[in-house]
């Protein structure tokens, strides 16, 4: 029996330009899918996630590499591959869900 006083309900997180973004997000919160953000010019990358709207926000960071380029953070074995998103421009981005960075905020 969890102590949630919500349902479940699938939020999105931009990801903040940039090869590490950090978003808050709900402790306990898993990933769904990663696209191209329908609201943004075609160009931001956003994650869907499952999440308890009631739980304590946690911090928690993404990787985003380009085609090619060096990816050093995911060599760790806890990073998890999310997907990966085509912009308007052809730009291709590999997304990957580093984890929680601090227990609350």
């Amino acid at each position: 029996m969890d102590n949630h006083k919500t349902s479940q309900a699938i939020w999105k997180f931009p990801l903040p330009q940039g090869q590490h973004p950090v978003v808050a997000m709900p402790i306990g919160a898993q990933p769904v899918s990663v696209a191209i953000d329908p609201a943004s010019s075609g160009e931001k990358v956003a994650v869907w996630a499952r999440v308890w709207p009631d739980a304590r926000p946690v911090l928690r960071r993404f990787e985003i590499c380009g085609t090619g380029h060096p990816c050093p953070d995911i060599d760790d074995a806890s990073v998890e591959f999310l997907g990966t998103v085509v912009t308007t421009r052809g730009f291709v981005w590999h997304v990957f869900d580093c984890g929680t960075v601090t227990q609350e905020i």
